[in-house]
């Protein structure tokens, strides 16, 4: 936990440099072409350049650190399943609700609501695998 953290921090830290190097660089690139076309660079240019490309900084930030949140899914027994094991549509990811029968199914279904798919998670042999099952097999 403490290395997530502390790599969290660092790249945090290393988008906020980034970001100021950006900021500088448009201040910079602003001022040298008020100075070519002869133009007065009034403070108030610098300020609108700063802003803008703090702006620009920030968004990169939070689009980062959004990848870094995003959930990673793996495929296991037909299904995509988190790191936390919880188990996911094939078709559009969405949440799985899991039943040991369903409308007088036997085996154990797992549905989605988003695409009303009934979705059956098999092992290797065609075997059908419960929530239980299926996450001791994956932990393995």
């Amino acid at each position: 936990m403490k290395k997530l953290l502390s790599n969290h921090i660092i790249t945090i830290i290393s988008s906020l440099t980034l970001s100021s190097l950006i900021i500088l660089y448009g201040i910079f690139e602003s001022a040298l072409l008020h100075f070519i076309a002869g133009l007065e660079f009034s403070s108030l240019t610098i300020l609108r350049t700063f802003f803008a490309l703090l702006w620009v900084g920030i968004i990169v930030l939070i689009l980062y650190l959004n990848s870094l949140y995003k959930n990673n899914y793996f495929t296991r027994y037909g299904l995509y399943w988190d790191k936390k094991l919880n188990p996911f549509c094939s078709s559009c990811k969405s949440p799985l609700t899991f039943y040991e029968e369903y409308k007088g199914y036997k085996a154990p279904l797992f549905y989605c609501f988003k695409c009303n798919l009934e979705l059956e998670a098999t092992d290797e042999d065609g075997k059908s695998l419960n929530l239980k099952e299926a996450r001791n097999k994956i932990e393995k």
